[in-house]
């Protein structure tokens, strides 16, 4: 008997020291411990034995950096093949309304869809996974599906009467998120919305799908599904363009958002078949009485309550771009469009991080090991700051080339390229506080204190509406003043959160965070200059090319006449005839013809293409008339020194019908002649950014910033591994 108590207090011993030996471990060492992840009581080690092949090994990894890296680089492809897909789609959609109210009732339907999809998307994951994990490696899967079943089971009920509710409640919706919309544009936006609701409850189960992928830590395949989805999208915007001198606005909008809807469906399916051999594990059964799902539930509320209050706040800020006080035909759709290519950064990196980074954060906090857990944030954080200072510089100085490469064309106009640039500034500025604000909310989901990061998103509503409101009611600043408004409340949750959990984290070199920010700031600094000078070049030269001298052998008899491709904006070109907002414009419309002045004085803002082409008769009218020069008409005119020379000779016959084109030319740069070519645009812009990427990594070097030493070892060794190859 003694020696059996001896051998139980020798294990004891054992048994203790091996616990200190391993906390000793993963303090003194850059590579820790796997620890173990639960909710639950009990320190069990993850038993394998009841996980098949597959999950075991997703589920035993090597170090957490490394794990997190291969995490986020898969996510990431994924990521970046969708923002491909979107930087081509938005466009051709663009293409299809400019900022007109088509293009609002597409933005305002697929804004109202998408919030209710959020609500789901942003409660499941850091509701669920953690449970999920944990009960997988406590319990094994049988036991993590009791929970899966009941939240799939939930999930579809919710979604099912959310979508009934919502679609005989959405004329009172519409109404209300576009109050000044004639009774047209409601009945078509209506219309639309109920359509886009097909697709709710796709999007709406693949969240739920999406989650469970990531709690096997099969994170690529379950961000393929949003790569289809961008897919789906797109394939409905190409049909619509191809369609789109053949039909009406309304029936390029319902081909657009048939391709949203069989994207939704396209989303959920590769997720459901990575599951495929899991499903043999779900009941279909709701059980409440369940701890792991009522504490799921607990975690939800504070969820819940900040996603209702962030979707009212979205609502109301929706309202407010169609304020009288801003002088943009379709605010929502501007507003919209300007954060795209941010949002897309957004989504390839710093949301492909925070997704990745969650079970392993989870993982950390519950070890109650403080250091660790600092490290894996501060690390993140250091990151996401590093990778967007220089992307926000960068984008600030190229705002115009960019704008223009990606949006203009068809119905969208320079004009429109000018109405988005503020809004584009004004969410670009706030990239490095989106970025960080996911990594600090999914360190308190995975601390499961879901209520902190609910309450001072709270406070920063309030920042948001106010800064907003008073930003396009009192100081008339428009779409810049919303955008700009979510950057300064995403700054101010980012310092709440950081404030709260400071108290929380292990050991924080605050000295060398400051010098690290200063350092990247100047970089980046360079960076924007450099690529804003390049950009100037390159994209002005192209800009040139496309703008040169007109060929005097022109398609008529009489020279350079004008024909339908040298239009790049025949709507502007006809707003300004018909409003007579200028002199010059008031002259040359006085000298059409009396039936066109009649035709266009009665085509509102729909200007098919008969009209059209009746101003490509009236531009060759007027070219093949008379001398257009005259002093005080063209004194605000900005002339062509080519302009100006052919002026000089006295010009007639041939050579004044070029004189005349000349002028209209110069009268109208923005409406008569063909845009720089996209792909050309887009080759300049691209090769701008790399140039101020590139000062920004010398600098960097230059000035010691660690993670530049780092990206350059990677670089160092992935080249070694591929000249061995």
């Amino acid at each position: 008997m003694d020696n059996q108590q001896k051998t139980e207090q020798n294990t004891e011993e054992l048994t203790d020291q091996n616990a200190d030996d391993k906390l000793q471990l993963r303090r003194t060492t850059d590579k820790p411990v796997e620890p173990d992840v639960s909710l639950l009581s009990g320190e069990q080690p993850l038993d394998t034995t009841v996980m098949d092949t597959e999950t075991a090994t997703a589920m035993q990894h090597g170090s957490t950096g490394k794990s997190v890296a291969k995490a986020t680089a898969g996510i990431g492809l994924m990521h970046l093949a969708r923002f491909v897909i979107g930087f081509i789609a938005q466009p051709l959609i663009a293409s299809n309304f400019g900022l007109r109210w088509h293009a609002d009732a597409y933005a305002v339907s697929t804004d109202l869809v998408q919030r209710v999809w959020l609500l789901f998307e942003k409660v499941l994951n850091p509701a669920i996974l953690p449970c999920f994990i944990g009960a997988m490696k406590e319990e094994g899967e049988e036991r993590a599906w009791r929970l899966a079943s009941t939240a799939i089971m939930l999930t579809a009920i919710a979604l099912f009467l959310m979508s009934i509710a919502s679609f005989f409640a959405m004329p009172a919706i519409v109404n209300y998120m576009s109050p000044s919309a004639s009774a047209a544009e409601l009945a078509l936006t209506i219309s639309t919305t109920r359509l886009l609701l097909v697709g709710l409850w796709a999007l709406g189960m693949s969240s739920l799908t999406y989650v469970l992928l990531n709690g096997y830590k099969r994170f690529a395949l379950a961000a393929f599904g949003d790569t289809l989805w961008k897919l789906g999208v797109l394939g409905g915007a190409l049909f619509a363009v191809m369609m789109n001198f053949k039909v009406t606005p309304d029936r390029a909008l319902l081909v657009i958002s048939l391709g949203y809807v069989c994207g939704s469906v396209f989303k959920l399916l590769p997720q459901v078949w990575g599951l495929r051999g899991k499903w043999k594990f779900f009941r279909p059964r709701i059980d409440l009485n369940d701890p792991l799902t009522r504490k799921a539930m607990m975690l939800a509320v504070p969820l819940i309550i900040g996603i209702v209050v962030s979707e009212t706040r979205g609502i109301y800020l929706q309202r407010l771009t169609d304020s009288p006080l801003i002088p943009v035909g379709a605010g929502r759709a501007a507003i919209k469009w300007s954060r795209i290519v941010g949002d897309n950064l957004i989504q390839i990196f710093p949301y492909a991080l925070s997704i990745g980074i969650f079970p392993f954060l989870a993982d950390l906090a519950r070890e109650k090991d403080k250091q660790p857990l600092t490290d894996t944030l501060m690390g993140a954080l250091r990151v996401c700051i590093f990778a967007f200072a220089p992307i926000t510089a960068i984008l600030i100085a190229l705002r115009f080339p960019l704008l223009r490469a990606v949006w203009e064309g068809g119905n969208f106009t320079h004009s429109d390229t000018i109405a988005m640039s503020g809004p584009f500034i004004g969410f670009t500025i706030g990239l490095i506080a989106f970025s960080c604000e996911m990594m600090l909310n999914q360190t308190f989901y995975a601390m499961t204190k879901a209520w902190t990061p609910m309450i001072m998103g709270l406070v920063a509503t309030v920042v948001w509406i106010l800064f907003a409101t008073m930003g396009v009611q009192s100081f008339g600043w428009g779409l810049l003043a919303i955008a700009g408004a979510e950057s300064l409340a995403k700054s101010v949750k980012c310092i709440l959160m950081w404030t709260w959990i400071r108290p929380h984290l292990g050991r924080v070199e605050g000295g060398k965070i400051a010098v690290f920010c200063v350092k990247v700031a100047l970089a980046s600094v360079v960076a924007a200059g450099v690529a804003g000078y390049a950009g100037d070049k390159l994209a002005g030269r192209v800009v040139r090319s496309s703008l040169g001298p007109t060929a005097l052998a022109g398609t008529g008899p009489q020279g350079a006449l004008f024909v339908r491709d040298d239009l790049q904006s025949t709507s502007d070109m006809m707003r300004r005839w018909r409003d007579g907002n200028d002199a010059l414009s008031q002259s040359l419309f006085q000298r059409t013809s009396p039936a066109f002045q009649e035709q266009l004085k009665g085509a509102g803002d729909s200007f098919d293409e008969s009209l059209k082409s009746a101003l490509i008769v009236e531009l060759n009218r007027l070219a093949q008339g008379p001398n257009l020069y005259n002093e005080k008409l063209f004194e605000e005119v900005t002339l062509k020194e080519e302009t100006r020379a052919l002026m000089k000779s006295n010009p007639q016959g041939k050579q004044l019908v070029a004189l005349n084109r000349l002028l209209l030319e110069d009268a109208y740069p923005q409406e008569l002649v063909k845009r720089p070519g996209k792909m050309e645009m887009l080759l300049a812009v691209t090769l701008a950014g790399m140039a101020g990427m590139a000062a920004f990594f010398v600098m960097a070097v230059l000035l010691k910033v660690d993670e530049a030493s780092t990206a350059m070892r990677a670089g160092a060794k992935i080249k070694a591994k591929l000249a061995r190859r």
